[in-house]
Order: C-alpha cells, then sequence, then structure tokens
C-alpha cells in the first residue's frame, strides 16, 4: 500500500483546533475522529478523515497530526489507502488526498518544509 507524507510548518496564528474546522469545511471528507491532547506548553491534534474515490473504487484515509507551542505551528498529513487491485494500485488517490488538505493548509499560512 502506498502512502504520501507532506510537512508544513508556519508561525503561529490561529489555533489548531481552528484549522481542524478549515479543514472539515474544504476538504469534501468525513472527519472519521478527533484526538486532542496537551503535554507542558504544546497542544497536539490528530484527526483522520476519509474520502470515496471513484477511480479506485474505495475510500482514501487523511492521517492529520498537528502539533503547537507558543510559537509555532506543525502539521504531518499523510494520505494513504485506497489501493485496487491484487497489488494494490492507487492511481493517486492517497496523494491527492494528502495535496488538497496540503493546499488548503498553503492558503492558510503555512510552507511546505522537507
Amino acid at each position: 500500500m502506498e502512502r504520501k507524507s507532506i510537512f508544513l510548518s508556519r508561525y503561529k496564528k490561529d489555533s489548531i483546533d481552528s484549522l481542524v474546522n478549515v479543514l472539515d469545511a474544504n476538504l469534501s471528507a468525513s472527519l472519521v475522529t478527533r484526538i486532542d491532547k496537551t503535554i507542558g506548553d504544546s497542544n497536539i491534534v490528530l484527526a483522520v478523515f476519509e474520502k470515496f474515490y471513484f477511480r479506485v473504487g474505495s475510500f482514501v484515509s487523511l492521517t492529520v497530526l498537528m502539533s503547537e507551542n507558543d510559537f509555532n505551528q506543525k502539521v504531518e498529513l499523510i494520505g494513504s489507502g485506497g489501493g485496487a487491485g491484487l497489488i494494490g494500485i492507487d492511481w493517486g488517490a492517497n496523494q491527492s488526498f494528502a495535496t488538497a488538505a496540503k493546499d488548503i493548509l498553503i492558503e492558510n499560512g503555512f510552507t511546505e518544509v522537507e
């Protein structure tokens, strides 16, 4: 099974709580679950979205791991699943899902990092 990971960061503006809402409103996908944690002075959100892709006849998942401290916010996007057939070809569906989320976050001030 293929996966696509994308890393982004920005100086803190809004809370990461609001970013989950932005993604939920703009991804045309279902928010499956969300977990919020605070560790010391850092807030962490894990959100999982899913979307049906007709080109693979299957659901593709997007796992979003967000963290923030007083100054910075970081996001890791992981698109996965959607493999079709015996060898699990995904026809780029998980990459499309992760890239759609990346584009939304870039519109909100994030930059992609290596």
